[in-house]
Formats: C-alpha cells, structure tokens, sequence
C-alpha cells in the first residue's frame, strides 16, 4: 500500500510539473527576449500593442487583458518612480485586425522603463508579442544632382529626335509641360525606370493603387474620384487634427502642420507620381496613369503616424474586414507605403502581420527603402 501511495504522489508530481512547464519556460530570459519588439535607445513611448495566444481568456476578453496588464506594471517600479509625476496607468484603446491589442501608458515612457514594463508584460504566458507602437515618417525623396539632371533632360528638338531613332516607342511621350523638365527618374538613360517602354505595354487601367500618406488634396492634374469612400485611419487627435480620438471617413489630407512647419502635401505628391494624369498638357506624368488612387490617410501632423493604425489600414485597404470601420468599396491590387518605420519588421510585429495577411489575399505591396542613405538591414 505505501509503494502504491507513493507512485500515486509521484504521478501527482510530474502532473503539476508538466501543467508548470510553459509557465516556467515563458519566464526563462531568452523566451521572455523572443516576446519583445525592438526599442529605439532615445525614443519614448506611450502606446504598446500586446497579441495574446489564441483562444486565451487575455485575447477573448479586454477587461481580463487589462487586468494581466496592470499586474504587470505593478510589478515594476515606474508607479513608484518621480513621485511629483501623476500616477501611471495603462488604458485598453481597441483591437487591431491583425489580431494584438493597443494600450496606452498615462505619460511617456523612455526606453529603459518601455522596456523594463514590456519583460513584466511579456511574463505572461498567455503573452505571445508585445511591442511598442512604433511611430512613422513620411519620406522625402532626394533631388537628383545637378549634373544628372542636365545629362539627363530632353530640353529641345534635337534631344526628341535623337531619341526617336533609337527607340521606336518614343511617340507615346506625353505632351505633359513638366515632364522633360523635372521627371528626369522616368527616362530611360542613367538610372531612370525607363517608363516611356513600359507604357508601351501597360499603363495601368483597371488598377486600384492604395497610398497610406497623408490623404489626398483635390488638384486639377490628379483623380480624386476615390478620397470619399476612403478612410483616415489615424486615431491619435494629436496627430490627426480632430478634437478627439478616433478614425474619419474620407481619406483627405487636411494638412500635416505643425508650429515650426508647413504642410507637405506628401500624399498628394505621391499620388501624382502612382497615377497623375497624363497626356493632357497639364503639369506632370504618373507611372501608372490608368490606374486609379484610393488615399488612405494613416500620417497626421508633422507628417507621423502609428504601427498600430497603418496595421489596420493595410488589411482595410486590401479589401479586408477592420472593426469600426465599413468595409472598403474599392480593394487594392497595390498598396503604396512611403513611410519609413526605425523599429525591426519582426516576424510577430504587427506591422509583420498586416503585409503577410495581405499579400496572402493577392495584394502587392510596395515599400520605399534606401532613403536617407540608410542601409535597411541596419533600421
């Protein structure tokens, strides 16, 4: 009977042992260090996105997620930190379509207390990512140099007819004033995309091309047909310019200024370099003058938005289902992202998650990279 006891207490054992494992294994360093998105060493940080495992009480529930949360943030010593601050808290903002939770802390954090409440958050193991929201920044390109643009522009006649004899295609060069004088990118000599060939074999037509900017503005040289049924998807009134939080309907731009600058107009522009109208002896050419321009506005003012909110408009712009948010009337078949993230694109980052869902469902999606002569293996 004691041996029998005493088996019955082993299997007891190895039962609770094995029911302990994850929770052990979730906080060993290394698995808490695999949860962690990256943090800038001088930027501060006052949202977090948090994804919880699947079918976990954390993910089905807000209030038991919040709960975890602060928790979490009593377990560090930022409540008790600067005690002329206001106490801090963390607040649930809403669900992204890619399946994490936004939070936001009372105060900006620096990134040794981001990263001290993201390993307490992360010791969850219902906690399978948390990250910071990441800020993002419009680009602007670089002006080629002087000397490439003088070699490069067709400036008269003689330049035109030089070029006919060579390429056949030359006639479907568009009569656009500006086109010679300032798109020397789209020739085909030293570096441009030799657009005048492509054309000859696609122009665009039947192509909706969703630009996450900073909105559209109306002008007489682009189609705004889309902007209506479009969205603005940046929540923070801060950035977007609205006397509260939340999204708008109608993907204009209403104008990225801020104290010390002007507005940029950085959506309008790229949406004349996606699909501006062509051939009509007005302005400027487009890559793809056929193609159709659906605005979607995920930067506000001084030109920044979220991970977070350009998260849910990848996915809402690939025709896919965003909550409060109607369903889009126009799915694209491209989307264009001009913004430059500082933050790694990890595998479980949010921003990670929009692209793959989207590209899975058929979407293109197209990023600029190399600005600022940054290397985009090192940001």
């Amino acid at each position: 009977m004691k041996l029998h006891y005493c088996q019955r207490c082993l299997l007891a054992v190895l039962t609770l042992a094995q029911a302990a494992a994850p929770t052990l294994a979730a906080h060993t360093p290394d698995a808490i260090q695999n949860k962690l998105g990256s943090i800038q060493p001088n930027a501060h940080y006052r949202r977090f996105i948090v994804s919880f495992r699947q079918n976990s009480a954390e993910q089905a529930k807000p209030l038991v997620a919040m709960h975890h949360l602060r928790m979490a943030l009593h377990r560090t010593d930022l409540t008790r930190q600067n005690t002329n601050a206001p106490l801090l808290r963390l607040s649930y903002r809403h669900h992204l379509a890619t399946g994490g939770d936004l939070v936001s802390s009372s105060r900006p954090l620096n990134a040794a207390q981001a990263n001290a409440l993201m390993r307490q958050i992360a010791t969850d193991p219902a906690v399978v990512y948390v990250e910071p929201d990441a800020t993002g920044y419009l680009i602007n390109g670089t002006p080629a140099p002087a000397r490439l643009q003088s070699s490069v522009a067709l400036k008269n006649a003689a330049d035109t007819q030089r070029v006919s004899r060579s390429y056949p295609w030359i006639w479907l060069e568009p009569n656009d004033p500006l086109f010679h004088k300032y798109q020397w990118n789209f020739t085909g000599l030293r570096g441009g995309i030799d657009i005048v060939k492509a054309w000859a074999k696609s122009r665009g037509k039947g192509i909706i091309v969703a630009d996450l900017d900073t909105g559209i503005t109306r002008h007489p040289d682009l189609d705004t047909s889309l902007a209506d049924d479009s969205y603005d998807f940046v929540t923070d009134h801060n950035l977007s310019g609205r006397p509260v939080d939340g999204r708008a309907p109608g993907g204009w731009d209403p104008g990225d200024w801020t104290k010390h600058n002007v507005s940029t107009w950085h959506g309008t522009h790229v949406a004349g370099i996606i699909a501006e109208l062509t051939n009509n002896g007005i302005g400027l050419a487009g890559v793809a003058p056929e193609a159709r321009v659906l605005p979607v506005r995920v930067l506000g003012k001084g030109g920044m938005g979220s991970a977070s909110d350009t998260a849910d408009a990848i996915i809402w712009a690939a025709g896919l289902h965003v909550d409060g948010v109607p369903d889009n009337k126009h799915p694209a078949q491209v989307i264009n992202l001009s913004i430059r993230f500082r933050q790694a694109c990890t595998p479980n980052s949010a921003i990670r998650k929009a692209i793959a869902t989207a590209l899975a469902h058929g979407t293109t999606i197209v990023a600029a990279a190399g600005n600022d002569k940054a290397n985009i293996n090192t940001i």
